[in-house]
């Protein structure tokens, strides 16, 4: 019983590091940070782009009553 309950403590120490530890750090991540604002903006816009790319091939292969085209299509929307 005492293995469980020493095991059971070190989860809660752990899920607490694990909270606290973020918070913490972003004191730290003011203009000494790696990435900027504005880096970070840039990345996330190219990845929208590349989605709505892919999100608009998939959905010609499934304008396409073609059987192949349309299993294209379908397996782009559910990796996209």
């Amino acid at each position: 019983m005492k293995n469980v309950q020493g095991l059971m403590a070190a989860m809660v120490l752990v899920g607490l590091i694990a909270v606290a530890t973020p918070i913490f750090m972003q004191s730290e991540a003011g203009p000494k940070s790696a990435c900027s604002t504005d880096l970070i903006k840039a990345a996330a816009r190219q990845e929208i782009e590349c989605l709505q790319r892919g999100y608009a091939k998939a959905t010609d292969l499934l304008g396409i009553t073609e059987g192949a085209s349309f299993d294209k299509g379908r397996d782009l929307y559910r990796t996209t």
